[in-house]
C-alpha cells in the first residue's frame, strides 16, 4: 500500500483548500486514480485538514497520483511535491492507523476523524474501488481506533492551553456555538482558530486590525470584524476568547455590560499574559470568566494523562499493526502458489498451517511475517533478537545523515560516549548545532558539520552510520551502501533496514541501561525506560563511580575471592545508604573498618 498525504502539517489552509474534494466529486477522482496503470484499489480521504490518497497495486505510483491531484487543484506536479508526504509499505499502514486514531490530527485525539475515515472507506468500497488488501487494512485501522478510544485517555484529555480553551467551548450546552476570537493572528490565537475549525457547528468571528479575507471550511468560514467593533459582536457570541499580547484590556466590565442585551450564559476565556479581560466580567450575571491561572492545574493533569495515553495508544497501534501485517503476508503467500491454494481451498488458516507439518506449526505460533518459499514446503526466517553488546565508541567515527530534531536527539545521546561525529544535511537545524556549543571549548572537535547533500563516499571508513532523513529513498540508499561495506547502520523508523538499533537510554555516571524492542515498538522502549528510571535510587551513579575507584584497592587488600565479593557487596550497600552524600574517603574508611573486623 502507498499513501500520498497533504495535511495541516505540510500546507496552509489556503493551499489545502485547492485539494479538497467534495463527496459528489469523489467518485470521479477515484475513477481517474484507478485508471493509472498498476493501481488496483484506492481510497480517498478529504477533510478540511487533510487530503490523502491510499492506493494498492504496483509500487511507486506516487508520481502518477501527484499528476491526478495536479489536475484537480490547478497546481503543477512540482508544487505538489513540496506539499505532499509519501508513505509506502509498513509506513503507509502506520500512517493510516495514526490518522484514524487521531494521533495525526490538528487536535490530538479528536473523534471526528474516525467517522470521516469510516465514511471515506465505505464510499470507496460501495463504489467498487477497494479489494482484499485495502478492505483488510481499513477495517483493521478502524478496529485499532476503537481500541485506542475505549482503552486509553487520548480522546478524553487535552494537553495545551489552546486545546483546553477549545474544549471549554465544545462543552457549552448549545448545539451550535458562536465564538468571538481576539488575537487570531498571533501564535496562540492561530492554534485556537485551527482547533475551533476542526470542530462541527462552531462559527468563529475573529477580530482583525485590517481585513484578511475569509478562511473557508466546508462552506463555513471565519467572519472578520474590525477590532474596534468587537463590543458589537458580544451580543451574538456564546464564548469570547482573548489571546492577544496587548498591554491593555481588550474588554472592560462596564462596556461589556452595555453591549450585552440578552441574558444567555456566556463564557469568557482569557489566555493572555498580562490578562486581557477585566476580572469584574466574571462577577457579572450569566458571565463565567476562565483565566490562564484556572487552566494551569487542568493543563498539568492533562499533560500527564495525555503522555501516558500516547504511550498506551502506540502500544495498541503496534499490536494491531503487527496483526494486519501477518494477515497480509499470509494472504500474499497463499496467493503466489495457485496449486497450493486449490489444494487447500477449504482449509482454515490453522488447518492449512497444520497440514504444512512442523514448519506450519511454528508459523502458527510465531506469526506469518517473513514467510518465504523453500522447495514444496514452508520456511520462516526467525530471529533470536539482538544481543546488547556494550561497546566502546570513544574516538570512533560516526556519521549522522540528517539535520533535524531526530538527528539532534541521536547526536545528544551519542556524545555522552565520546565518538567523533559528522553531521551531514543540506540544512542543519539549530537544535543539532547547539550540541556542539555544549561541548567543552578546549576539547578536540568531536562534532563536525557538513551542510550539503550526503555523498556515499562520506560514509566510507565510518565505524557506524545513522540515517535520520525524512526521505525514505535516501535512507534506503544509505542502508544498502552500509550493508555492502559492512558498516553498522541504523535507519530511523525503518527497522527492516537496520543492522543495529538505537536503544532507549538511561545514563547516570558509569551506569548505562539500554532498552530495545528490536525496533518493534519505540513507545514500549520509552515507557520501559521511564519505569526503570523511576525505581532507580538517587545517587546510584555516584556510588558506582566510587566503587570503580576503590575496587582496585579491594582487589589488592583481599586475596580470597569469596571474601572479596562479600566485602564489595557490603561496600556498595553502605554507599547506597548514604546516597549522594558519600565521599571516597568515607568509603575507604568503611573498607578499612570492614577489613579490620574481618581479620579479628
Amino acid at each position: 500500500m502507498e499513501c500520498i498525504s497533504i495535511s495541516h502539517k505540510t500546507a496552509e489552509s489556503g493551499e489545502r483548500e485547492k485539494f479538497y474534494v467534495p463527496r459528489k466529486e469523489a467518485g470521479d477522482l477515484l475513477q481517474r486514480i484507478r485508471a493509472v496503470a498498476g493501481i488496483e484499489e484506492c481510497v480517498l480521504l478529504s477533510t478540511c485538514n487533510r487530503t490523502e490518497v491510499y492506493v494498492q497495486g504496483e509500487e511507486n505510483a506516487f508520481r502518477s497520483v501527484e499528476e491526478v491531484l495536479a489536475g484537480i487543484s490547478g497546481s503543477n506536479s512540482e508544487q505538489i511535491r513540496k506539499l505532499v508526504r509519501r508513505y509506502q509499505g509498513r509506513k503507509a499502514l502506520r500512517h493510516l492507523f495514526r490518522v484514524v486514531c487521531g494521533m495525526e490530527s490538528m487536535v490530538i485525539g479528536e473523534d471526528e476523524i474516525l467517522g470521516q475515515v469510516r465514511d471515506a472507506y465505505r464510499y470507496a468500497k460501495e463504489t467498487g474501488y477497494t479489494g482484499y488488501e485495502l478492505n483488510s487494512v481499513f477495517q483493521a485501522a478502524l478496529t485499532c481506533a476503537k481500541r485506542v478510544k475505549t482503552q486509553t485517555m487520548i480522546s478524553k484529555t487535552a494537553v495545551s492551553v489552546a486545546t483546553l480553551a477549545v474544549n471549554e467551548v465544545i462543552h457549552l450546552p448549545a448545539a451550535s456555538k458562536t465564538v468571538l476570537l481576539m488575537g487570531s493572528s498571533g501564535k496562540m490565537g492561530g492554534i485556537i482558530l485551527k482547533n475551533l475549525l476542526s470542530q462541527k457547528n462552531i462559527r468563529v468571528i475573529a477580530t482583525v486590525r485590517s481585513h484578511n479575507g475569509i478562511c473557508h471550511r466546508d462552506g463555513m468560514g471565519v467572519e472578520h470584524v474590525d477590532y474596534q467593533d468587537r463590543y458589537a459582536s458580544l451580543e451574538e457570541a456564546d464564548a469570547i476568547i482573548s489571546a492577544t499580547s496587548s498591554p491593555h484590556y481588550t474588554l472592560t466590565a462596564g462596556r461589556v455590560r452595555e453591549a450585552i442585551r440578552s441574558q444567555k450564559e456566556r463564557l469568557f476565556l482569557d489566555i493572555s499574559m498580562p490578562p486581557d479581560l477585566d476580572v469584574e466580567i466574571g462577577k457579572m450575571e450569566h458571565c463565567r470568566l476562565v483565566s490562564l491561572d484556572d487552566f494551569q492545574k487542568l493543563a498539568e493533569d492533562n499533560n500527564r494523562l495525555k503522555q501516558q495515553a500516547f504511550v498506551d495508544a502506540e502500544e495498541i497501534l503496534e499490536e494491531e499493526l503487527e496483526k494486519i501485517c501477518k494477515v497480509l503476508a499470509f494472504h500474499r503467500f497463499t496467493k503466489k502458489d495457485v496449486h497450493w491454494k486449490e489444494r487447500y481451498a477449504d482449509y482454515s488458516s490453522e488447518k492449512l498451517l497444520s497440514a504444512a507439518g512442523s514448519a506450519g506449526q511454528r508459523l502458527l505460533r510465531g506469526g506469518f511475517a517473513g514467510i518465504v518459499r523453500q522447495g514444496d514446503g514452508i520456511r520462516r526466517r526467525t530471529g533470536m533478537g539482538y544481543f546488547p553488546f556494550f561497546m566502546e565508541i570513544e574516538g570512533k567515527h560516526g556519521v549522522v545523515v540528517g539535520g533535524g530534531k531526530v538527528a539532534a536527539r541521536k547526536v545528544e545521546k551519542l556524545l555522552l560516549f565520546g565518538p567523533v561525529l559528522t553531521v551531514i544535511a543540506p540544512v542543519i537545524d539549530k537544535s543539532v548545532r547547539r550540541q556542539g556549543e555544549l561541548l567543552q571549548k578546549d576539547a578536540a572537535p568531536s562534532l563536525l558539520f557538513r551542510e550539503r547533500a550526503v555523498l556515499m563516499e562520506d560514509l566510507s571508513g565510518a565505524d557506524f552510520v545513522i540515517a535520520a532523513t525524512d526521505d525514505a529513498v535516501q535512507n534506503g540508499r544509505i542502508a544498502a551502501y552500509c550493508r555492502t561495506a559492512g558498516i553498522p547502520v541504523n535507519v530511523v523508523d525503518d527497522r527492516e533496514k537496520c543492522t543495529f538499533f538505537f536503544p532507549a537510554l538511561i545514563k547516570d555516571g558509569s551506569l548505562t541501561i539500554g532498552i530495545s524492542t528490536d525496533g518493534k515498538s519505540p513507545a514500549a522502549a520509552s515507557w520501559t525506560r521511564q519505569k526503570i528510571a523511576e525505581i532507580l535510587p538517587e545517587g546510584l551513579g555516584t556510588v558506582i563511580d566510587l566503587m570503580g575507584q576503590i575496587r582496585p584497592a579491594v582487589m589488592q587488600m583481599e586475596a580470597d575471592e569469596a571474601a572479596r565479593k562479600k566485602l564489595l557487596t557490603k561496600l556498595f550497600l553502605y554507599g547506597m545508604e548514604k546516597e549522594q552524600d558519600i565521599s571516597e574517603e568515607e568509603m575507604m574508611n568503611f573498607l578499612q573498618a570492614a577489613l579490620q573486623k574481618g581479620h579479628e
